[in-house]
């Protein structure tokens, strides 16, 4: 607690505290997910606090931590949201979702991130830095879904961490919290507005520090830390808050009246990763997070003898290969040679692996391990383990792993599609195509011509889980879902964001090839509304089994997309941006003739602007613009991918 009054009532309950420390569950990072969730609305702490977070992630206290960020994560309360969409982008890169634009595609962007780490038996850590509304909108639609998840699942391996009783809890949604409550383990710790002798902000056994301060001159500081990343996602904080409060914070209660600083919510990350007396001050947390140099260090650890390494940054699916390039994040500043070594393993099966050898010394560095796996994988079940070890020919034992389970999706032709490969989907009644009316979002699906070849009639898909995945189309990148449950609604497209359970799908076997697209979510098949060109598509139940609810997917032998590039060489997946950070150069892995790459800075100016003239490992000359955070951009007909990327 903040304050112990009695040493009498202290050693009575010494016990009780001692059995109660003991039952809290420790963060895994080969296993759990921190949700980070934030409501910006309406006092600017947040800022704050997703700046101080994001200066954590790139320390090696957290290295390999996979994370995923919420913004507008509010309940009833008034006043105006604080749109920070340019600081989540550079705090969390694409690891976030905006649930005040579109609450009900971050609620499936979320359910997505947790539903494979509670079936593997992992943990989600939730740090409400607001309401718990929209946690509620995610964990009562889970626990009832027919997933292998229920009440006991979450009431175990869910984690809330809730640091504000007053207005966090009491501008939440009643109801929902008490939902939120009875179905999570439920932490409420020490206010993080509070010191540690503050009687006021007393919640239970869970101490936590004090994260803000009243002097003007901590951000100033920050704007000028050698810590590259924390010096950014700072400058760009107080840029927002200025933009907000141009006259300054006119609330003499709050620390930001005197251009103080106030990241109270991080005392939830502080006890999800037991960071204990490393930054049990708001000191000690500037000094080791934010004014610490790039390598991690500080003036209360994290520099020298740092040896970790994480597979945060592997993606949890991956494109089928006989040839993936992995990549690793890890931290090394021991004596001798090191190497790291990928392992892939199909239900505990060695497949293949891949290494690199004698690795650069560093913190916070990156590499990406070339593995070989003959035959290409696919399906789930896969996993990737990473270790750090000394440099040997033979095996010698791990100092260091992480793992990151992964579902390969296909990449073959025929009748199944094809994950990257273009088909046309094809009615079996009236022999057309379908394709979305136009590129915009609710855009209809409409049957055109058999004639029809462009991008606009191509589709590629995209596995999940259980043998459903979405359809995605060529020239617009978007999904298809049923608009509502009815029977008789008309299927529209929606972008990737949106991925849940209305936008999955799954054959169901007819014969002659052909085959019912039944809804995940609806469990309903689709159709034609008639045999005319033009003809939308419309919800059926699966009770409808004649030719107009039958489809197969034909495989184009197109060799060239619409302006003439070979498409099998414009695959952006494999698109890769290093050194990263860089100084005076970044070379571009994974680009083909005819790609366009662009350059952007966070205000969204241009700045570089290329054509590959021929396949090779371009190189991009950065001496002439300022360091800084900046997007790489790979962009042809058929697929587009962003890295970010920091200029020091």
């Amino acid at each position: 607690m903040k304050t112990k009054t009695s040493i009498f009532l202290t050693m009575i309950f010494l016990v009780m505290y001692s059995v109660t420390f003991a039952q809290r569950p420790s963060f895994n990072k080969n296993k759990d997910i921190l949700i980070a969730c934030f409501d910006i609305k309406p006092d600017p702490d947040d800022i704050h606090a997703v700046a101080a977070l994001g200066s954590m992630l790139v320390h090696p206290d957290l290295s390999g931590v996979n994370y995923f960020a919420v913004a507008g994560a509010y309940g009833s309360q008034g006043g105006s949201y604080l749109q920070s969409n340019s600081l989540f982008n550079l705090a969390f890169g694409n690891n976030w979702t905006d649930a005040h634009s579109n609450r009900s595609a971050a609620i499936a962007a979320i359910t997505s991130k947790v539903t494979p780490i509670l079936q593997n038996g992992g943990k989600v850590w939730v740090q409400e830095g607001g309401q718990s509304d929209v946690t509620a909108d995610w964990l009562m639609p889970l626990i009832n879904a027919n997933n292998g998840i229920n009440s006991t699942t979450t009431k175990n391996n869910v984690i809330l961490v809730q640091h504000d009783d007053g207005f966090n809890e009491g501008q939440a949604n009643q109801s929902k919290l008490n939902n939120v409550k009875a179905n999570t383990r439920y932490f409420l710790l020490d206010d993080g507005n509070a010191g540690w002798t503050d009687s006021w902000g007393d919640h239970g056994p869970w101490s936590t520090p004090m994260y803000r301060n009243r002097s003007n001159s901590f951000v100033d500081n920050a704007k000028n830390s050698p810590n590259t990343v924390a010096k950014n996602l700072w400058t760009e904080a107080d840029r927002l808050f200025n933009s907000y409060f141009p006259n300054g914070f006119p609330h003499d209660w709050s620390f930001f009246f005197t251009d103080g600083v106030d990241y109270s919510d991080c005392v939830e990350n502080w006890w999800i990763f037991e960071i204990g007396t490393n930054a049990d001050t708001h000191a000690k947390f500037w000094s080791r997070y934010v004014m610490n140099t790039n390598s991690g260090g500080g003036n209360n650890g994290g520099g020298g003898n740092q040896l970790a390494i994480g597979c945060a940054n592997i993606p949890s699916t991956i494109t089928s290969a006989t040839s993936l390039s992995v990549p690793i994040t890890y931290s090394h500043n021991e004596a001798g040679n090191k190497d790291i070594v990928v392992v892939a393993w199909q239900n505990g099966t060695w497949k293949g692996n891949g290494f690199a050898r004698n690795i650069a010394k560093g913190d916070n560095k990156s590499v990406n391990v070339t593995v070989n796996i003959n035959p290409a994988p696919s399906g789930s079940g896969w996993k990737l383990t990473a270790i750090i070890r000394p440099n040997a020919t033979g095996w010698v034992p791990a100092d260091k792993e992480c793992e990151k389970p992964i579902t390969f999706s296909s990449n073959q032709g025929g009748n199944n599609g094809g994950s990257g490969s273009g088909f046309y989907i094809i009615n079996r009644q009236t022999n057309l195509k379908i394709r979305p009316q136009t590129t915009a979002d609710v855009s209809p699906i409409i049957q055109v011509a058999a004639s029809q070849t462009g991008n606009d009639v191509l589709w590629e898909k995209i596995d999940t889980d259980n043998g459903y995945f979405y359809l995605k189309n060529v020239a617009s990148g978007k999904y298809f879902r049923p608009s509502t449950d009815a029977d008789g609604a008309l299927l529209e497209q929606r972008p990737t964001s949106y991925s849940g359970n209305y936008t999955q799908w799954k054959q169901v076997t007819s014969s002659g090839g052909y085959f019912y697209l039944q809804n995940r979510q609806t469990n309903k098949y689709f159709r034609p509304v008639g045999n005319d060109v033009n003809s939308p598509m419309e919800q059926r139940p699966a009770t409808y089994t004649g030719n107009y609810t039958q489809w197969k997917f034909e495989n184009t032998t197109r060799a060239k997309n619409g302006n003439g590039l070979n498409a099998d060489l414009s695959d952006t997946s494999k698109f890769l941006v290093y050194p990263n950070p860089s100084h005076n150069f970044i070379k571009l892995k994974g680009v083909s003739s005819g790609d366009i790459v662009t350059v952007i800075d966070l205000s969204g100016k241009l700045i570089i602007k290329k054509t590959i003239s021929k396949n090779e490992n371009a190189e991009l000359d950065l001496s002439n613009i300022e360091s800084g955070v900046y997007f790489a951009t790979v962009k042809n007909n058929v697929k587009e991918k962003t890295i970010r990327f920091i200029k020091q």
